[in-house]
């Protein structure tokens, strides 16, 4: 908690599980700067009892917290107790298209890493069409670059076969 608070992310992650709950209570923390290196401390450090304040985190409104939760490492970086919390994400249809993005992009990082068991991918793959669909940035039926959204980039999840 002392290193928390004195904002030295180094030293907390240097430290390791004795940091985790004083990071998770800091992904509560009014300062958003503070809520975002918390996140990347908890990646780092890559503690199974953070998967679930991450998920958490990956619906803040700060989209740099909800990068470093999701994407930045955290839910990568800590692997297969991560996968389960992800695709309920997905599966539940998370309103936040970022949310949902995020989720997918963590699960087939996590696919391709080779960690996981094969019960595992085989849960991820069943989500395939779910994963790509959630990667898309907008629901329009036409692709880019006819969709009328060119300032938009056609933002798919490349998935293994």
């Amino acid at each position: 908690a002392y290193w928390v608070a004195r904002k030295d992310w180094d030293k907390c992650v240097k430290i390791g599980a004795p940091a985790v709950e004083p990071l998770i209570a800091a992904l509560r923390d009014k300062n958003s700067i503070v809520r975002e290196n918390a996140a990347k401390a908890l990646g780092k450090i890559g503690d199974a009892h953070a998967v679930e304040p991450l998920i958490a985190a990956m619906r803040y409104e700060n989209w740099r917290i909800r990068e470093n939760a999701a994407e930045a490492e955290a839910l990568v970086n800590i692997g297969s107790p991560a996968v389960e919390p992800l695709i309920n994400v997905l599966k539940d249809q998370d309103e936040d298209k970022d949310v949902r993005r995020s989720a997918a992009r963590s699960l087939v990082i996590l696919y391709k890493s080779g960690s996981l068991d094969d019960r595992q991918k085989q849960n991820i793959l069943a989500l395939r069409d779910t994963i790509v669909g959630a990667s898309r940035p907008h629901s329009d039926k036409r692709e880019p670059p006819n969709c009328g959204h060119s300032d938009i980039p056609a933002d798919i999840v490349e998935f293994p076969l």
